[in-house]
């Protein structure tokens, strides 16, 4: 039966970029300690490049690393943890349980975490998922939509709160106009409109 367990791991051992990643010629990058040196750690999980399954597998990997590396921080009494900031660009497509975690426990950690996505819709009733839209609704403080399609637009109508705003709202946003539910001591604010100046352009 070698030949045919070996066969599905070729897509793992045949693509570049996911075997110099599971298995790396040099030491691979301590999350931890670079965490405790307050140094930055940009990881590139462009799909254009790495394809849509290695992204997804290297950024599980990634999430579920540095989920256990500030895990590991509680339990630490000699010093106080400095403050991490995380950033999932397009985290829809490497979304695991173990970043549900992290949105769920990682206050106590000391981590402020900032999710982008394209689709929130996306991330929740599968079976591999679970309700992960569910989860980050539940446990973010701050909220910022751009114009939503029709599904994104009627599950956060009830997030924000408001009587005054309906489905409609989001879906008619202008280019580069954002509704934000912010925390203000602990407490949600009204929802307000917002613009980006001059498109984001500098």
């Amino acid at each position: 039966i070698a030949p045919y367990i070996l066969s599905k791991l070729t897509a793992l051992t045949g693509n570049p970029h996911l075997r110099s990643f599971l298995c790396p010629g040099r030491p691979e990058v301590d999350i931890g300690c670079s965490l405790a040196q307050k140094r930055s750690i940009l990881v590139n999980l462009a799909k254009g490049q790495l394809g849509e399954i290695v992204a997804a597998l290297a950024g599980a990997v990634v999430s579920t690393k540095l989920f256990a590396a500030l895990m590991s921080r509680c339990g630490r009494t000699d010093r106080p943890s400095p403050p991490v900031r995380i950033f999932f660009d397009e985290f829809q497509t490497y979304a695991t349980p173990a970043l549900a975690q992290l949105l769920s426990e990682g206050r106590k950690t000391g981590a402020a975490v900032t999710l982008a996505s394209q689709d929130l819709t996306s991330n929740g009733g599968s079976e591999r998922r679970g309700d992960l839209a569910g989860t980050i609704l539940s446990n973010v403080g701050n909220l910022i939509a751009f114009r939503l399609g029709p599904a994104d637009a009627r599950l956060l109508t009830d997030w924000y709160g408001s009587e005054s705003l309906a489905a409609r709202d989001f879906m008619s946003l202008a280019d580069y106009t954002f509704l934000a539910r912010l925390m203000k001591n602990g407490c949600p604010t009204t929802p307000s409109f917002g613009c980006i100046p001059n498109g984001g352009r500098r």
